[in-house]
This record gives C-alpha cells, structure tokens and sequence, in this order.
C-alpha cells in the first residue's frame, strides 16, 4: 500500500493512495471535494488508525483551508505518477468508401468464377448430348457438381 506522510506540528498524518475506482465512487454530495478526498484517503494520525470515514472527515473539517490546501498539495504530489497505458499498432479500419469498393470488387471476380465454372459445364452437358454419354442423369449429375 502506498502511503503518504504529511508532518503538521507533532502530529503526522498518514494518507492511503486510493485506487481510481475509489476515487470515482466517492460521493462529494455539496461537501469541499478537497476535504472528502483528504478524509477518504487518510489512514492514520502518529501512528493512531482511523477507524471510520466520519472521524476521519472530523479531524480534515477541523484543518484552516490555507492548510488544508498544502496538505491537499502535498498529498496529491507525494503519490506516484499515474500510469497510463496505451497500445501500438492499433487495427486502421478502411474508409467506408474504399471498403466498399474493396467489397464490390471481390463479389464481381467471384461471380465471374462462378459464371465461368456453370459455361463449363454447360459445355459439357451440350457436349454430352451431342455424343449421347451420359443421357439425362449425367447431365444433372454435372450440373450438382458445378453448384458445389
């Protein structure tokens, strides 16, 4: 757990880093935001623990604001640097418009294999007929071939 001592006097104050979702729960509710921090993060006084939110936002309410604002300062800047995490060689989607061409063109070379494929059988079928192989159970036979 990291900790942050602010020294006022002869007493030493103990603050907690609070994680991010802590901070975000916190309800504020028309209280000074800097005191409802302070009194959620504070941990210790010389060493006394604080047992509860209220006692420990009695204690930060009793604080001057000049004061409460260096505390404030000190505490924020005692803490380690926040982390922030990012990502290398994000996924670039295309264009919606070349996309489509993109799209378009793989549907028109497709459709043209399969056009290709179904004049290729017909040929054979024709051919077929032509030599009398096969009759008419070899041409359907041909023709399930070229749909699959």
């Amino acid at each position: 757990m990291n900790t942050v001592d602010v020294k006022l006097l002869k007493y030493k104050f103990t603050f907690r880093q609070l994680a991010w979702r802590e901070e975000h729960t916190i309800k504020f509710e028309g209280k000074d935001a800097r005191r409802v921090l302070l009194s959620s993060a504070l941990h210790a006084i010389s060493g006394l623990v604080v047992t509860s939110y209220e006692e420990a936002y009695r204690v930060i309410e009793a604080l001057p604001i000049p004061i409460l604002n260096r505390v404030f300062v000190m505490y924020k800047g005692g803490l380690p640097d926040s982390r922030e995490f990012t990502t290398l060689n994000l996924y670039q989607a295309p264009s919606p418009r070349s996309y489509q061409d993109q799209v378009a063109r793989e549907e028109a070379t497709k459709s043209l294999k399969v056009e290709s494929k179904l004049d290729e059988v017909e040929a054979n079928i024709l051919k077929d007929a032509r030599d009398g192989k096969g009759g008419f159970k070899g041409a359907i036979k041909l023709e399930g071939s070229a749909l699959v």
